[in-house]
């Protein structure tokens, strides 16, 4: 088995000073943007690969890499400076090309002379260089990465990289490697660690660098699991195009067992890359704008695992997607097609109205449509999301503007009879029976945009009805704006409204994600235009900044208050369209911005703004006081983000749509280049900026599984810093036990510790609020980067919690101070 540590050296200048001729610069015949080429007599004869870099240029020698990179404001002949990396060695090492790029070069070296063509890879491999160890160097979004690779056994004890003109080496407090040379600072990103299980799932591991001596550094892999492949990369897990000759639009994403993702989106190209054994590799449509659904399921590493058409002969859309715990990906969406693919025995194989809603069924393969129905009444129908029961069965919410709408006896029926109103069902497994149905609204529009279920049913999205239905003691009762996001608690079966409320200020607001944390605490995000959108105190950002922002809002149990709301966004528009729970109890946001200042964290993949507008995501503390991370994600031209989800070791998945030739997409990908006027793109990033990893499991608590996090990244010197616990019982008593080693999971009196109690832990009290959130604050202040602490909450339960041991405890909490 092969372990593979991806240290992603994303090399950029900063504080440049000055320049000079350096003797390590390369000069010679032009280098390719596209690839590794081979040098077959273009180049000084001790470069063996060589080509263009974002901002410069990289020649692979025997044993070295040397980057050059320009120092802007100098004479044109001191405008580069160079760094080479020497890497130590075990015997003789030659450099070989890998993945052959396709494109051959030819060079002319003088007025009667040429050289090749010559070959080109997408990377050069270094192999052996320690024993077990080799090196491979890529590019990906245009900036130079490398990755050691340890075989099974093999250690990085004793292997070093020698830096060449730098005059110092300092590891930066967010633990960058910065190289101080008479141009300027070379800053190395900071590596970040992860392993990979045999299913897929990703656990962060700690590493960091090391210095060596005055110039050379190695790399500190701490717990790590022998028998698991080991990845360091701050960047891009793997993004990709995904498209055909036309245009194509990703709305959402699910996690697939084993690691994968599925996407669904729309396309209107004959040629979107299918694979042989799906469902339907016929596009079915008759060309744009009538488009045909796909689904694509993608494996850990971003490959194919199958990708199929889904539709009839008119324009399909999905806007949603659920994956069973079996990898069956329920599709839901909107269709014209009267010949859309329905299953024998299906609830309803006929369109109603104008356009129905569908609810498809597709096998784990992807080879067999298992169930599928049409959903709609006499007129107009959208399902825009869905969500799995405690039964796996799927719960789907939209929009109808029929008259009859399927309500199903017993189910709370409150329409209001407008221009749209808002429904949710539950639809039985094989399709062919509505287990209950509702439908709610007031007098004019009603949009529901999202559903998350378990036993009861929380519905979200938009109304512009002053006579919303609305609940006694609701956090909202009268409608403030243009719009206003609502948000709907169902009792079990659809039977009545537990809770319902508006959310929004003077202008427009619209929900358009929700999930449940633990206690039935549901967390909204959307976009918001009103200055007084409600925010509470403490939160990250209390100010709309631009034309809109994106908001994050938690609801109290019984919908009566907010436990946390904030607002996030720069000076232009921002849309915060998804929105995911991690372990830690955080909230990650996916969207898009047209802000050139939207507030990204300092290790972020991007840090800028390319395009006209970008993708972005971003993760919030679990009690909405700090942004943990956000980055943009996009390129020159117009790019955004639509559905966001995390898998169970946060790694993130953000899928949507582009335009831009250059989006950042890495080795390998399925699609590297924009195939039409419009791609869909799918991209998976390790949240990781924080160096914090959630580990263990949480012990059984009467309100669910309770979390462990971060109130705000640890710096050192940093005196706000501290540590949420979120999902407690309310007001329950407890203590934060903080030590400097884990164990491997110990039961004690009915908890399981996973930190060491042993001195020198510390102990310190701490207790829940009335909506189950605990946090302490631990300053930094004296205390320098490079620890590793390890945290763990236990809770007293109230005597109300019957059933349940007297105390129950969070997963194993583990931080770097930076």
């Amino acid at each position: 088995m092969l372990h593979r540590l991806a240290i992603t050296a994303s090399f950029a200048l900063a504080g440049c000073i000055a320049a000079r001729p350096d003797p390590l610069v390369r000069r010679g015949a032009p280098l390719p943007a596209d690839a590794f080429a081979a040098n077959g007599g273009q180049w000084p004869a001790e470069v063996c690969f060589a080509r263009r870099v974002a901002g410069g240029q990289v020649w692979l020698e025997a044993l070295a890499l040397t980057i050059q990179l320009p120092v802007p404001g100098t004479s044109e002949a001191a405008r580069t400076l160079a760094i080479r990396l020497r890497l130590s060695h075990h015997g003789a090492v030659a450099p070989a090309g890998a993945g052959t790029a396709g494109a051959r070069h030819a060079y002319f070296t003088g007025p009667e002379a040429s050289v090749g063509p010559v070959p080109s890879y997408d990377s050069v491999v270094y192999a052996g260089v320690h024993p077990g160890v080799d090196v491979r160097v890529r590019v990906h979004a245009g900036r130079l990465e490398y990755d050691v690779e340890l075989a099974a056994g093999a250690s990085l004890a004793g292997w070093q990289i020698d830096v060449e003109g730098a005059d110092t080496l300092a590891i930066a407090a967010d633990g960058a490697l910065l190289m101080h040379t008479p141009g300027g600072t070379v800053r190395q990103a900071p590596a970040h660690t992860y392993q990979t299980t045999d299913a897929g799932q990703r656990n962060a591991v700690p590493c960091c660098y090391e210095l060596r001596g005055p110039h050379s550094f190695g790399f500190r892999v701490d717990r790590v699991d022998v028998a698991l492949p080991t990845t360091i990369d701050p960047g891009l897990d793997w993004s990709t195009f995904l498209g055909g000759s036309s245009y194509e639009f990703a709305y959402a994403s699910a996690p697939a067992p084993s690691g994968g993702t599925v996407v669904v989106g729309e396309t209107a190209s004959t040629n979107f890359p299918v694979t042989s054994g799906a469902y339907d590799t016929s596009y079915n449509g008759m060309g744009a704008p009538s488009a045909d659904v796909f689904v694509t399921r993608l494996d850990a590493a971003g490959q194919l695992v199958y990708s199929t058409y889904l539709g009839g002969s008119d324009g399909d859309k999905p806007y949603g997607v659920a994956v069973t715990a079996g990898g069956e990906a329920i599709v839901v969406g909107n269709t014209l097609s009267s010949d859309f693919p329905t299953t024998a025995g299906a609830w309803s194989r006929t369109m109603s109205g104008r356009s129905d809603g569908f609810v498809a069924r597709l096998s784990a393969s992807g080879a067999a449509l298992l169930a599928s129905t049409f959903l709609g009444g006499n007129d107009g129908e959208v399902v825009q999301a869905v969500a799995l029961d405690s039964q796996g069965r799927a719960v789907v919410a939209g929009v109808t503007s029929s008259s009859d709408y399927p309500v199903t006896a017993g189910a709370w029926n409150a329409a209001g009879g407008g221009t749209s109103d808002a429904f949710a069902t539950c639809v039985s497994i094989a399709a062919d029976s509505l287990v209950w149905s509702s439908v709610f609204g007031g007098r004019s529009g009603d949009v529901a945009q999202a559903v998350a279920a378990n036993d009861s049913t929380f519905v979200a999205g938009v109304t512009s009805s002053a006579d919303f239905p609305t609940t006694a003691g609701s956090f909202q009762r009268v409608a403030n704006g243009t719009s206003d996001g609502f948000v709907v608690k169902l009792s079990p079966g659809g039977t009545a409204a537990t809770w319902s409320t508006l959310l929004g200020g003077g202008n427009g607001d619209v929900i358009e994600a929700v999930c449940v944390a633990a206690g039935d605490r549901p967390v909204v995000g959307g976009v918001t235009s009103s200055n007084d959108f409600p925010t509470t105190p403490g939160a990250f950002s209390r100010v709309v900044r631009g034309s809109s922002d994106t908001f994050v809002t938690k609801f109290a149990q019984d919908g009566s208050r907010l436990a946390f709301s904030t607002v996030l966004g720069g000076g232009s528009g921002d849309v915060g369209k998804d929105i995911a729970l991690d372990l830690t109890g955080a909230v990650v946001v996916g969207g898009q911005t047209s802000s050139s200042d939207f507030p990204v964290t300092p290790r972020a993949y991007q840090g800028q703004a390319r395009g006209s507008a970008d993708g972005f995501l971003a993760r919030v503390s679990p009690d909405g006081s700090a942004l943990l991370e956000a980055t943009y994600l996009g390129g020159g031209g117009s790019d955004g983000g639509e559905g966001a989800s995390i898998d169970a070791a946060r790694t993130a998945t953000l899928v949507g749509v582009t335009n831009s030739s250059d989006y950042p997409v890495t080795a390998g990908a399925v699609r590297g280049s924009l195939s039409g006027t419009n791609d869909a793109f799918v991209a998976r990033l390790p949240l990781t900026e924080c160096l914090d990893v959630a580990y263990g499991s949480s012990t059984p608590s009467c309100r669910g599984p309770l979390a462990l996090g971060l109130g705000r990244c640890a710096y050192a010197g940093d005196a706000a810093f501290a540590v949420v616990a979120s999902n407690a019982p309310e007001f329950a008593p407890g203590v934060l036990l903080l030590g400097g080693a884990p164990l491997p999971g110990v039961p004690i009196v009915g908890i399981t510790l996973w930190v060491d109690p042993s001195p020198p832990a510390i102990t310190l009290p701490l207790s829940s609020d009335q909506d189950g959130t605990a946090r302490l604050r631990l300053p930094l202040t004296g205390v320098g980067p490079g620890p590793r602490l390890f945290t763990q909450a236990v809770f007293v339960n109230p005597a109300a919690c019957t059933g349940f041991p007297l105390l129950s405890a969070t997963r194993g909490l583990e931080f770097r101070i930076q």
